[in-house]
């Protein structure tokens, strides 16, 4: 008895596991209808979906085009720039040049000349403009040069001359 018993209880659990028995209330059968209609719902949501996707990938192309011609744009200018930036260097490395020739020129003027002369004339220069002239000058001439000028001028000049060796 007992063990036709548990056969019949196991037999019925097997029945509900599977699903054959229902025990408590049968749930109502799902309408076709329904889940069309939930089907349409799904399907419109994931168009709009995909819609916006693609216009979210049509920017983000559009976007990366952009970018790629400012990027070339850039590199361009870039270029542009630094063969400016070399032209310039090298109109200036010749106007230094030939500024250096003649503050040469100058300085072997001024050494042939008698040193109150020079002077008179130096006195009236830009102070740049004389430091470069006395230091390119004949150590003896520079110096009787100075002492023929004010003291103020030639003692600025002697300073500046003085930083100008220090570095």
């Amino acid at each position: 008895l007992f063990s036709i018993l548990s056969f019949v209880l196991i037999l019925f659990g097997v029945l509900y596991l599977f699903g054959f028995i229902v025990i408590g209330p049968v749930p109502e059968p799902v309408k076709q209808e329904d889940n069309t209609s939930l089907e349409r719902v799904q399907l419109a949501a994931m168009e709009a979906q995909k819609a916006n996707l693609e216009r979210k990938r049509a920017e983000v192309v559009s976007l990366t085009d952009d970018l790629e011609l400012e990027r070339k744009l850039i590199v361009e200018e870039r270029r542009e720039l630094e063969e400016l930036l070399n032209r310039i260097e090298q109109s200036s490395l010749d106007l230094d040049g030939e500024n250096l020739t003649r503050i040469n020129k100058l300085a072997k003027l001024y050494e042939s000349m008698r040193p109150e002369k020079a002077a008179v004339i130096v006195s009236s220069l830009d102070i740049r403009l004389l430091i470069d002239i006395v230091s390119r000058m004949n150590e003896k001439k520079a110096a009787k040069m100075l002492a023929e000028m004010s003291p103020k001028v030639a003692a600025e000049i002697s300073r500046r001359l003085g930083k100008r060796n220090k570095k």
